[in-house]
């Protein structure tokens, strides 16, 4: 509609001018010209002429290839009238027509421009539209109207956009011939001719992501999409199109390459195209195109399908990665560690089941053998998941189970606490408790809350865990005071009371009292009072420490399943005494007590109650520094556990000085080991005052050798660094006043001004201490302070 009004417009302005006449007058004979030709032979230039009449298409329609071919030769025929020079239409404030607008042009170019029939050749326009110019041309006086002006001049838009959309075409083949996407697909092969960079660096798929249609990929030229492009276009669809993309090119401005250039790249296309319409043959070419049609539809199909399917998985795997890009080859060799990981999971999750299901008292010691072997060869992680998941898998489901398998499980993992590591528990009750809450948070039927709870308990009964988590699950339960709480307490209180009043009596009573306060107040809040009655007199059998009015209390599996448990960790233990060369019954006692013991204190208790006696004493001193030595990283527990052995006796003082003794004369035949835990031990003691510092009196500073000036400077700078300066000055200050340490104070002021403090990194806070600590030798600590 717009460019009719334009049309219509631009007729009168042409008909004002002095040389309006003459320009209408050469565009109505160039519009003779065209609409003979066409009707006199089809297709200007001869080409339907040549075409073979065994080959004419039902319903008079052309072929693919010929519209092609018409539509190239069309191309260059108005990119040449382009560049010999076209006519320019007036502007809208010239008074003059299109002569005067454009003024005189060459008769050569004019020539040119006005006989399309010898080099040009104008779009085939359909029958009824070429009879009907025919018939408006009949009367070769009759003056050329408007109307057919604007025809002309829409022709002339026309080939300009044809021309521009030919000019982008060029350049996309060009910038594919730079990325080397100029090679064809080959008709039936459905892989694509994609770069070797691109494939290596995962880009392949945004090639095959980006095409739709029938052509799923950049290294399609336009003349392959326009033959997978459906049924044929007929002469006015062209039109139209042509028409459509007029405004843009209006828009847009035309292009400024030269004619030349075009002409060459469109005779490169136009040999190509050539060669590959002669290569695919002539014979039965309807049939075998359709059938081709049909096979590179289902192709074009499938190739849609996969590079969706490829864009799916590379979406996810960004998704994955928090929006980081893995390329395949990386993508994949993960993939790979994954399947081997959960292969060799899975491999290891069948050999711990079946050692799982032949458990029994027994053979509980060959199987926690077993089960080490398989902790020194795969990672701790790995088999505490697998070992909890096995056993609970086990032992909670929604059926009862019997309370000895219950035991014998729980003791297996006591023992694997004991011999391979406190995480084996650790991990074991966090995974057990965190089951239970959720259980009992869903209220879900069945039994495997009683046997998650019971599990709990038995924990308890060998030693895995303390009193007070108990007391605090049994307080939990008896804040809220429901029948599921009541028939929990009874079980806790039936399996472990004893045990609980034996450890913490105080607690018990408490939790007593606050259960009947609880129960009293419920009031009729139950219907069957007799569990409240039941569970009241439990507590008060507990309380009492009367066995006999618990129904079903028998205590007598649990203890000797204890004596099997200090039995197997002893026999471990003894193992490894031997390899400590712990050659006699009191090394090996000694040594057994504290490996068995839960902390130091523990361990001291328990050394005290072995009633060792004089020379006896003396090889717990000797024991507790061997063990610290051998250990493979420093282990406070030996330090702690001497300090508070020094504190108990000065017996135990003395015992400790001429060890140590001992260890200063064969400094330099110790490892490096056992050189940085003994390092470790003395500043420890120094600095919690369970030794004093005459310690170092036994060392000569005048024969100082590399091992003792090392071992002397760490033991110093670790006591300056780490004690706190009230303590430090203490220390020093001892032994001030003593005429017979004389050499020691001197030896020490010498040794911290020339090899402590010189090259330390933190001289200035050393500096500070080290003025202080020779104060506090010189007697003036006190006066600092």
């Amino acid at each position: 509609m717009g460019r009719g009004k334009r049309a219509g417009g631009r007729g009168p302005r042409r008909g004002l001018g002095g040389s309006g006449e003459g320009a209408l007058r050469r565009l109505k004979l160039a519009v003779e010209e065209f609409v003979q030709g066409t009707a006199e032979g089809g297709t200007p230039g001869g080409r339907e002429g040549s075409r073979a009449p065994g080959r004419a298409r039902p319903g008079g329609r052309k072929s693919r290839r010929e519209l092609r071919r018409e539509k190239r030769h069309l191309r260059k025929a108005r990119r040449l009238q382009r560049a010999t020079g076209p006519a320019q239409d007036p502007s809208p404030g010239s008074g003059g027509g299109a002569g005067g607008a454009s003024g005189p042009r060459p008769e050569a170019a004019r020539e040119k421009a006005d006989r399309p029939s010898e080099g040009l050749r104008p779009p085939p326009a359909p029958p009824k539209a070429a009879s009907a110019r025919t018939q408006a041309q009949g009367t070769p006086g009759r003056t050329k109207t408007p109307a057919a002006a604007a025809a002309a001049a829409s022709a002339s838009r026309k080939r300009a956009l044809l021309a521009a959309n030919e000019e982008e075409d060029r350049e996309i083949r060009k910038l594919e011939r730079r990325l080397g996407l100029n090679k064809r697909r080959k008709k039936g092969d459905g892989s694509s001719s994609v770069p070797l960079s691109f494939a290596r660096d995962g880009l392949d798929y945004v090639l095959e992501a980006l095409g739709s249609g029938e052509s799923s990929g950049l290294c399609e030229s336009g003349s392959e999409a326009e033959e997978g492009a459906g049924p044929t276009l007929s002469g006015s669809e062209l039109d139209t199109d042509a028409e459509d993309g007029w405004e843009e090119q209006d828009l847009e401005g035309g292009s400024g390459q030269p004619a030349e250039d075009a002409w060459s790249e469109e005779e490169e296309d136009e040999d190509q195209d050539d060669a590959e319409e002669e290569a695919r043959g002539a014979q039965g070419a309807a049939k075998e195109e359709g059938g081709r049609k049909r096979v590179r539809f289902a192709e074009d199909e499938e190739r849609r399908e996969n590079s969706s399917e490829g864009v799916r998985t590379d979406d996810q795997s960004l998704g994955e990665n928090g929006g980081k890009y893995v390329p395949p080859h990386v993508r994949q060799v993960e993939e790979t560690e994954d399947a081997q990981k959960k292969e060799e999971l899975e491999r290891l999750k069948k050999q711990v089941k079946g050692l799982i299901n032949r458990l029994s008292e027994p053979n509980l010691a060959s199987i926690s053998s077993q089960l080490e072997e398989l902790y020194m060869g795969h990672s701790r992680k790995d088999m505490n998941a697998t070992l909890t998941a096995v056993v609970l898998s086990a032992c909670a489901p929604d059926t009862a189970m019997p309370a000895r398998l219950l035991m014998e499980h729980v003791l297996l993992v006591s023992v694997l606490h004991r011999t391979v590591g406190l995480e084996v528990g650790a991990h074991f009750l966090e995974v057990v408790v965190r089951r239970f809450d959720d259980v009992y948070k869903s209220g879900r039927d069945g039994k495997e809350c009683d046997n998650l709870f019971t599990i709990i308990a038995h924990l308890y009964n060998f030693h895995v865990v303390q009193s007070l988590l108990i007391f605090d699950v049994l307080k939990k339960l008896v804040e809220t005071f429901t029948e599921k709480d009541i028939e929990l307490i009874l079980l806790m209180l039936k399996t472990v009371g004893f045990s609980l009043r034996k450890d913490d009596a105080l607690s018990l009573k408490e939790l007593i009292t606050e259960t009947q306060a609880k129960a009293s107040g419920a009031g009729g809040k139950f219907r069957d009072q007799t569990r409240v009655r039941f569970m009241l007199e439990t507590l008060l059998a507990l309380k009492n420490n009367d066995v006999r009015k618990i129904p079903g209390y028998d205590p007598e599996p649990v203890e000797r399943l204890r004596k099997l448990q200090r039995g197997l960790v002893s026999s471990k233990i003894l193992e490894l005494a031997r390899k400590q060369r712990m050659n006699t019954d009191i090394r090996r006692n000694i040594f057994c007590t504290v490996m068995t013991s839960e902390d130091f204190l523990d361990a001291f208790e328990k050394l005290l109650k072995l009633g060792l006696k004089d020379q006896q004493e003396r090889e717990i001193v000797h024991v507790l520094v061997d063990c610290c030595l051998q250990e493979k990283t420093y282990n406070p527990f030996y330090a702690f556990l001497a300090g508070k052995f020094c504190t108990y006796e000065r017996r135990f003082q003395m015992t400790f000085q001429f060890s140590i003794w001992d260890k200063f004369r064969d400094l330099e035949n110790l490892p490096a080991t056992n050189f940085a835990n003994l390092v470790h031990l003395v500043a420890h003691l120094l600095k919690t005052k369970s030794l004093p510092l005459s310690l170092l009196k036994v060392v000569e500073f005048s024969e100082l050798d590399k091992p003792r000036v090392n071992f002397l400077r760490k033991v110093l700078h670790i006591l300056l660094i780490e004690t706190e300066l009230e303590d430090l000055g203490l220390i020093f200050a001892r032994v001030s006043d003593k005429p017979a340490l004389g050499l020691l104070r001197e030896g020490l002021k010498l040794f911290i001004s020339h090899f402590l403090l010189r090259g330390a990194p933190e001289a200035g806070a050393l500096r500070e201490r080290a003025e202080l600590c020779t104060q506090a030798l010189q007697g003036r600590g006190a006066l600092r302070m």
